[in-house]
C-alpha cells in the first residue's frame, strides 16, 4: 500500500485570497464609494430589471430623481469634507425611509435616483414629503453650526399603458425634477406629458 499526501494548505489560501478580492472588487463596481449605495451603472441595471417585472406583473412603480439644493455653495462655504457629510447624511435618511424593496442609487454629483416598485406616484410623494420634514427639522451642526439643506425630486410613474425605455422615464422623472427646481425648490414635482 502507497499513501501520497500533499499538503494544499497554500493552494485553498491563495483561492479563499482570490475570491475575497473578486468579491470586493464586485462591489467595488458596483457601489458608490462615499455613501455605499448602488452607483450609476448598478442602479440603472436594478431599474432595467424592475421596469420589466413591474410590465410583466401590471405593478404601478415610480422612480424619483432628487438632487440637492444649492450644492455648491455648501462646498464653496463649507468645504469638499462637509459637503461629503451632507451627502453622506442624506444617503442614510433615504436608507431610513426606503421599504426593503425600494432601491436607492447615487447617479453623480448631488443626484440620486429612488425606484419604489408597487408605487403610484402620489404614494412617492407621501415617502418625499416624510423625507423633507424630518430633514427640515435636523440638527446637523456637526457640518456645521445652524447648517440646513433641502432637496427637490421629481416623480414618474412607469406607464403600463405605453411602458418606456429606462431613458425615456429617467428623462420624464428629471422633466419633474427640473420643473421642482424652477418652481422654487424643496418641493416636490409630477411629470406631466405635453398634450
Amino acid at each position: 500500500i502507497v499513501t501520497v499526501c500533499t499538503d494544499i494548505t497554500r493552494s485553498k489560501e491563495a483561492e479563499l485570497a482570490l475570491q475575497v478580492a473578486y468579491a470586493e472588487l464586485e462591489r467595488l463596481a458596483m457601489t458608490d464609494e462615499l455613501t455605499g449605495v448602488p452607483n450609476r451603472r448598478h442602479f440603472l441595471a436594478q431599474l432595467e430589471s424592475e421596469r420589466q417585472r413591474a410590465l410583466r406583473h401590471r405593478r404601478q412603480t415610480s422612480l424619483a430623481m432628487l438632487d440637492l439644493d444649492h450644492f455648491k455653495r455648501v462646498n464653496d462655504r463649507h468645504g469638499h469634507p462637509a459637503g461629503d457629510e451632507v451627502l453622506k447624511h442624506f444617503t442614510e435618511l433615504l436608507r431610513r425611509h426606503m421599504r426593503g424593496e425600494d432601491v436607492v442609487g447615487r447617479l453623480g454629483g448631488e443626484e440620486f435616483a429612488l425606484l419604489m416598485p408597487e408605487t403610484a406616484p402620489s404614494g412617492a410623494q407621501t415617502v418625499l414629503e416624510r423625507l423633507r420634514r424630518e430633514l427640515a427639522t435636523a440638527r446637523l451642526d456637526f457640518i456645521a453650526p445652524g447648517f440646513s439643506y433641502t432637496f427637490s425630486a421629481g416623480v414618474a410613474g412607469l406607464s403600463l399603458v405605453a411602458p418606456a425605455t429606462c431613458d425615456h422615464w429617467i428623462y420624464e422623472a428629471d422633466q419633474a425634477l427640473y420643473r421642482a427646481k424652477t418652481g422654487g425648490r424643496d418641493r416636490t414635482e409630477f411629470f406631466q406629458a405635453q398634450q
